[in-house]
This record gives C-alpha cells, structure tokens and sequence, in this order.
C-alpha cells in the first residue's frame, strides 16, 4: 500500500534564523526514504525542511512556538491574494523598518502582523527584541514574493 502522495516542493517564504535551509535537501531525502504515514515537524520555522518535501503522507502536523509564524502560514492560507496585495507597495527602508518594529502587535490585525513579520524576516535577521541589520535594498521585492510563495 503506498503511503505518501507525490507534490511539488515549494520554497520558503523567506529566510529565518536558525533555518534548516542548510540541511534540508539531505533532512527531506532521508525522510523520503523512511516509510511512513505520519509527518510531524513541532519548530516548523519557515517550513525550510516541511515545504522542500516531495512525497506526503496521509497525516502532517506543524507547530511552532512563534505566534508570528502561525500568523503568518494562517494569512498565506486563508487570505493569501488580499495578504500579497498588502505587500506589493511596501517600501525598505530604515525608518520604515523601526516604524514596523515599533507597532505594538496587539494594535494590529493578523494579517498586517503577518505583513510585519515577513518583512522582518526579509529586511532584518534576529528576534523582534535582538535584531541584527542587514538592510539592503533589494531584500524585500514584493513583487517577486507572489511567485515566491505561490500556492
């Protein structure tokens, strides 16, 4: 009986800070290789290993213990042309940056807390409260980000 269903391997919406980018080519070829009917990933991050997969299994669960990065798979899944939309005309810059990292989060909704998340994952690497810079100005292209993360 065979247990996993073939798909497309997709690539992470954006970079994140202890990724498993790194790894994930040689993580997904020895989970392909391991019969099984049940995936379970409980740090998920940005999906670097859960996404590249090429084979599925009947049951799949993800977690994460970032309250951002629920946010942020829930806004690709449920609101996913509305949340692109939202960040087509974002701007990178310095002060835009701050100004995003300033907002109290409970003052936002999901999807724009999702928005501030993914460009924080783009423009800067680090926890909301260690940030370290690396602002350049080709490292959030919106519009490339609908081909990105196509579903």
């Amino acid at each position: 009986m065979e247990t996993l269903t073939t798909v497309a391997a997709v690539n992470p919406a954006a970079p994140y800070l202890g990724g498993k980018r790194n790894l994930a080519r040689r993580l997904v070829d020895r989970i392909g290789a391991i019969p099984h009917t049940t995936y379970v990933e409980p740090i998920v991050g940005m999906g670097g290993v859960f996404l590249r997969r090429t084979a599925r299994p009947r049951a799949e669960v993800i977690n994460d213990l970032s309250g951002d990065v629920a946010t942020l798979f829930r806004a690709l899944q449920e609101h996913y042309a509305y949340f692109i939309d939202m960040l087509r005309w974002r701007l990178t810059s310095r002060a835009e940056f701050d100004r995003l990292r300033a907002f109290p989060s409970d003052r936002l909704t999901d999807l724009q807390r999702a928005a501030r998340f993914l460009y924080d994952q783009w423009s800067g690497v680090g926890r909301r409260d260690r940030v370290v810079h690396c602002l350049r100005a080709d490292s959030f292209l919106a519009c490339d980000l609908g081909c990105r993360i196509r579903v």
